[in-house]
Formats: structure tokens, sequence, C-alpha cells
């Protein structure tokens, strides 16, 4: 019923004295006829010929009529202009000592009005929480009044609408009416769940708010609580304003943790398949972070001028947020390169594979899914992209490191050798080359100093270190190759490698790889201090079931020599070309013999990762191989005893079948204890031993009526590199592979362990 007020104002026409106004009784104030209310006036001091001034502080107004009051309130917040009348009796005026009482007051003023509050600015919101009662956010809003009185209210409720339809709730608490100027406040804003679908509205305000459009926007009063004639007034406003865009571009920056792209799929040419680890800085109206659930891509790849390489669009994908940080790995999906863009995209390629940082621009739009709470998952398109970002390059990969010999095949007149290689990638790209042909030479980069070809096959280039097969082929029937061949027999050498365009199956591709030129160095023969492929010490023993099935049980240490993951795959067979006549096997030397008749069983098999070694266990079986039973028990007898101290000298040739890493052919090196140890190696035998004699005798031949007991000869060490018919064990030998991939057809011919240089005749 009361209210306290500032008053700011003046009394003229006071007359020509200076005077001293008196308001004994309260002063009225009526509206349209009806009076409002009464406010207790202060003295006033008048200044002749120009009036009093007025600048009241807390001056108490009691409302007379609460109705008529309500209506005024409701007519002037509606409207341009309002008349007061005001009113007074019994004024009392003192001038120049002399006191002039009963003096009646009457004036009519015409006020502005607050026309609706047209002036309602939305500068910014920010979304705080979604919840079971919906998605709430703050407004930061400026008012402008344009009336004379001003007034500051406690609580004022608005319900906003979006074309006609109701958001939910708005708050203003202590907001200010400030005469003829603006005030700042904050809207406490809901949209509800009410159980009504805001999918369009909502989608259509995010649109406007990426899209750089106002979204109109009206605000009905709904109640000012505990001030009846303000909450009837309130009521009666329809405030107009608009929620304005985003005033900072969506999308501040993205980082590409990792890319892949595939170019050896049958259709990669002009759009090879790509996919991505992104990471998104996002400047959404979330307090929280955006509750982004998928997101999705349709963006144009820019290179370092801005120039249009080509366009990548993928489906959604699953995010992780972290505050403002959106991270997607995005579904694999074609960069189609521009019809108009084929050499720029080659130039990118190029610039990719030589340079350290490169800058690209990603320029296009996301859409994305949002996790709205009680409004469900709300699909938001067109969220506008426009950075630039920086990817590291493969700098030349100039970073290759030779690690160990696998394979050495000498088919005249080529030469292949196979080795393991690592090739550091220090960038975060993957690259899916498939086979990989690069030009060899020892000296430069032309084809003058070509000393022949290597070939990665499958190559899948990954960040960090790849540990790949890489076979040489070069033949010494070329000056170049002839020199290489010298050169590598005495001296380490670097290799030089250099693309061109038939290095992979993609043309566009070798056009971008076009300037690559890298090289690896290799020592002296090829060879380096990698572990021996098995451990010089194994051990036998002789089960209680030998006598029946043969087989016998062997433990041994393998090492893995090759420096990259190796799987080894059971012994090759005579079919595959590995060996022309000796199957793998055990040789364990009795009194001055050798006995060759234990086998590397068909499914001998173990894994050993790169640096590591793995203990085996296998059974053995035994092969009589047309012994006769006299021929038999001399060799065993000699076994026996040998073994009678826990140990004897022991042999091995192993034809294994091994997988490295990830090289699609199946290998077939010549592993023989002469290669990895010059002395014999050694086999622990036990106290079962001796039953080794119940197979043999069971198994041998029978001998002839006139057979003639047979001396075994003396054993024979071989100098030779062939395989020898006898049961004497084969002389040592490098590793050698019959089938390695090659241009011409494999041979069985065992090699040297160095490449043979062709010496020109003396002029």
């Amino acid at each position: 019923t009361s209210f306290t007020t500032d008053i700011k104002g003046a009394i003229t026409k006071t007359g020509p004295l200076d005077a001293e106004i008196l308001f004994p009784n309260p002063v009225t104030v009526s509206y349209s006829g009806r009076t409002l209310g009464t406010m207790q006036m202060p003295t006033v001091k008048a200044i002749a010929n120009q009036g009093a001034t007025l600048d009241l502080k807390a001056v108490n107004f009691t409302i007379a009529d609460g109705a008529a009051f309500a209506e005024f309130t409701t007519f002037a917040l509606n409207n341009e202009k309002f008349e007061w009348t005001i009113s007074a009796t019994g004024v009392v005026v003192n001038a120049m000592g002399a006191s002039l009482p009963g003096v009646t007051m009457t004036k009519t003023v015409t006020l502005d009005g607050f026309n609706k509050l047209p002036g309602l600015t939305l500068s910014r919101y920010e979304i705080n929480s979604v919840d079971a009662q919906g998605l709430h956010m703050v407004i930061s809003a400026t008012l402008a009044n344009p009336s004379t009185i001003g007034m500051t209210i406690p609580v004022s409720q608005f319900n906003t609408l979006f074309h006609g339809a109701v958001l939910g709730p708005a708050f203003a608490y202590n907001m200010a009416l400030v005469p003829h100027s603006s005030s700042s406040f904050a809207l406490n804003a809901t949209i509800a769940a009410d159980g009504t679908d805001k999918t369009l509205y909502l989608q259509g305000i995010f649109k406007n708010a990426l899209s750089g459009v106002f979204t109109p926007l009206e605000a009905k009063g709904v109640a000012a609580p505990g001030v009846s004639w303000l909450d009837t007034a309130i009521k009666s406003l329809l405030l107009s304003t608009s929620l304005p865009p985003l005033q900072e571009a969506p999308i501040s920056s993205v980082t590409i943790d990792s890319m892949e792209m595939d170019f050896a799929c049958g259709d990669c040419t002009w759009k090879p398949m790509a996919t991505s680890s992104i990471t998104a800085d996002t400047k959404l109206p979330f307090a929280n972070g955006a509750p982004i659930k998928q997101l999705a891509q349709n963006v144009q790849i820019l290179d370092k001028k801005g120039q249009l390489v080509g366009t990548l669009n993928t489906p959604y994908a699953s995010v992780t947020l972290a505050g403002s940080k959106v991270s997607t790995n995005t579904p694999p999906a074609p960069l189609e390169i521009a019809e108009g863009s084929h050499d720029i995209y080659t130039t990118f390629i190029s610039d990719l594979n030589t340079e350290t940082t490169y800058e690209l621009g990603l320029r296009g739009t996301a859409d994305s899914i949002l996790d709205l709470g009680p409004f469900g998952d709300v699909e938001i398109k067109g969220i506008p992209l426009d950075v630039k970002t920086t990817m590291a390059g493969l700098q030349g990969l100039k970073n290759i490191k030779y690690m160990a010999l696998i394979d050495f095949q000498q088919d005249p007149p080529y030469t292949m050798i196979t080795t393991s290689v690592n090739i550091y990638n220090p960038s975060r790209l993957t690259l899916n080359i498939g086979d990989l042909l690069l030009t060899a030479g020892q000296e430069g980069f032309t084809l003058e100093v070509t000393v022949g070809t290597a070939l990665v096959k499958n190559l899948r280039l990954v960040p960090g270190d790849n540990k790949v097969v890489s076979l040489l082929t070069t033949s010494t029937q070329t000056v170049p190759g002839n020199k290489f061949a010298i050169d590598i027999a005495n001296r380490n050498v670097t290799l030089n490698m250099w693309a061109s365009s038939t290095s992979t199956s993609n043309p566009a591709l070798n056009a971008g790889l076009s300037s690559l030129r890298t090289g690896v160095p290799l020592p002296q023969n090829l060879w380096t201090d990698t572990p021996l492929g098995f451990s010089d010490i194994w051990s036998i023993k002789v089960l209680p079931t030998t006598v029946n099935d043969g087989l016998v049980e062997i433990t041994a240490t393998f090492n893995n020599p090759y420096l990259m993951d190796m799987k080894v795959e059971g012994v090759a067979r005579q079919d595959e070309g590995a060996y022309t006549q000796y199957p793998s096997y055990m040789a364990i030397y009795g009194r001055s013999r050798s006995f060759n008749n234990f086998l590397f069983p068909d499914d001998f098999s173990y894994a050993v990762p790169s640096g590591q070694s793995v203990a085996v266990t296998f059974k053995a079986p035994l092969r009589i191989n047309g012994l006769t039973q006299s021929t038999v028990q001399a060799y065993v007898d000699g076994l026996v005893a040998a073994t009678t101290t826990g140990s004897a000298p022991f042999d091995i040739w192993l034809y294994p079948r091994v997988r490295l890493g990830a090289y699609p052919n199946l290998m077939y090196p010549i592993w023989t204890d002469g290669f990895f140890y010059p002395n014999k190696m050694t086999i622990k035998a036990g106290p079962d031993f001796p039953m080794i004699r119940d197979w043999f005798v069971k198994n041998a031949l029978p001998d002839t009526p006139d057979a003639v007991p047979v001396t075994p000869p003396p054993v024979v060490v071989p100098v030779t590199p062939s395989p020898s018919p006898s049961d004497e064990v084969p002389s040592p030998s490098p590793p050698l592979s019959t089938v390695a991939p090659s241009p011409v057809a494999p041979s069985t011919v065992a090699p040297s362990p160095v490449v043979s240089p062709t010496v020109a005749p003396a002029a």
C-alpha cells in the first residue's frame, strides 16, 4: 500500500522573490479523476524568478486506491504519455519575513510513459544446465526506459514465446527501470520440459545462433509476486526482443590428432579413403561444454595456399568430451578430389612427404547430435567451420635403419637380398601404400647409378617405428650393380632410394611421391650384431611312450634374429621348393659318428616378439631312414655311450616357415648350427636316454642273411656349403630362401655369404 520514491523535478513560476514553501498536508496525485495516493513533501526553497529544484530522496508514497493505481500503472507501461494531476492544500509560503498560509496548488503534468519498454536488448546467453525441468540459461539483458518514472521491480516473471509458442518461464530479479536511461540485468530463462515437443524450436534457435541470425522472441508478462498493483500491470506487458547469434566462431580450432589415408584400395586414385582422430575446441553457449553425443563433418580440405584439395563428408561418430573440447574418430570416408584439383592434390601429397610441418585449412560445416536430457537427442546441423591447422610431415622419410639380414638368394643374373629395416615415420599420418617399389642406387638419384630395386610389400606406414621386410634385387652384370657388390663386401655403403611413376599401384600417389629421396646405411657384408636364432644348449627326453609312437621331447630356447615380430609356422615341405633333399632334422654325435634321425615335426611352431626369447618344448619324430638292425644297433650304442656324461655334441639343419611382422609371404631361411655357432652345439640327455634303443630296434629293417656287419665310418665334417646325401651333418651356410619374391624364378643353388662381384678383365 505504500513505497518510497525519489523525485527529481522543479516548481516553476514562484515569483520574483526568494521563498520558502511548506507543505503541512500531503500532496495528492490523481490520474483520470481518481486519486492514486499521497506524498508527504518536505519544505522547498524557491529562488526568485527561477523556482525550486526538486531532488528528493526516499519520499513516502501512500497508495489511496489500489485498483486505480493498478489501472494507472498498466496504462503507463503500455503508452507513450500519461497525465498526472498534483494538488496540495494549506500550503504556506514564506517570503521577505511574511507568511502566506492556506495556499492551494493544483497542477496537471504530462509525463513520459514506458511505451511497452521497446528497448529490451539481449546481448549474450549461456546455458548452464539441463535437467528434468528443462534447459536453463542465463541471458544478459539491457532495458532502455523511455519514461519519466523509474522503479525497481523485486521479482518479475515472463513467459518466453517463439513464433507464438511458449518455451518456458524467465525471471528477472531487482530489475531497475532508470528514468530516461538504460540498465542491465540478468534473465534466468528456462526452456521447459513440459511434455510438448520442442525439437523444432530448439533446432531453429540453434540454427539461427550458428548462422549469424537473430532469433525473434517475445516476453509475455506473467507476474510480479508480492505487489498486487504491479502484478496486474506486468501481466499486460508483451515485450519484443531477439536472441543474438553467437559472437564467436562456434569452432575456434581443430587439432588433427591422427589421420589415416588408404591409397591402395581399388578406387583410390582420386578419392583415397580417409579416417582421422580430431579434437575441436568449441565456443558453443554451454557453461560446462556442449552435450554433443555424435558428430559428422562436411568439410573442404584446403592446401597451404588456400586452394581446394578435395571434400570429405563423414557420417556420425561418437565423441569424447572434455570441457569445451570435443574429440571424435571419424569413420572411413572418401576424400573426393575436385575435378580441377588433381595437380593441387599431388602437390599436397608431395608437401606432406617432404615438409616438417604442414598447414592446411578446413572449411565447411559440422553436424551434431546433442543430448538435451528430457528433450532427447536433438540434431543440430550446419555448425560453421573455418580454421587452419597443422600436421607433422614425413620429412622425406630420412630416418631408415637397417636391422638384419634375412635371406640371400642368387639366381643369375639377379641377386635377391631380403632384410629387415625400420622406417621411422615422424608424422601423425598412417598411410596404407600397398606394395612400394623404389629405385635403388649407390651414388646419387639418377638412372645412371641404379643398382636395382627395393621392394616393401603391403606397406602400411604408421606413426613411429615401422619394422618391415625389404627385398633388394640387384645384378652384378651392370656396372653400378657390380660396384655395389664390391663395395658392400669391403665397407659400409649407403643405399639411396627414390620413387618413380610405377612405385605404387596408385598413379596419383606416384606423382605425389616423385620428390621422395631417401637412403639407408648398410654395414659391410650386411652383418649386424643381432641375437642368435637359438641357444647352443638343447635337451632331449625319451618318454615311456616313445617305444610306440617314436616321439621324443626336445626343449630349446629360441631367439628372434630379425628384430621384428616373428612367427614360425611349421617347417618347410619339399613341395614348397625350400629344399631339394633333406627335411629339417637334428643330429646327435655318438662316438666317432653322427646320427641325424631326429626330425623337426611338421607342426613345429612358436612366436617371438622383437627383442625377446621363448622356451619351446616339442615332440620330435624319430626316423629309421632305411637303416637295418645291425646298423641301428651300432649307431644307437654309440649315442648311448656318448651321453653317459649327460650331454653330447649336437647339430641341427632347420628350414622354418617364418612369417615376419605384417609381411604377407612366408619365408624359408636355412638355420644351421654352423651358421649360428661355428663349434658344435650341446644336447643334454638324462638317464631315460638309453630307452631310445627300444624304438629303433623295434622299427629297424631286418638284416639280410648274407649281410656283412657295418662298421660306421669316422665322422667327417664337410666344408662345402651344399647338402650331402650322407648321414653326416651338412656344413653351415647363411640364411637362404628359395621362394622370396623376385622378378625371376627361384633357385635352389646355395649362395655364398656375400654378393659375388663381377671383375672386369684388365684392358
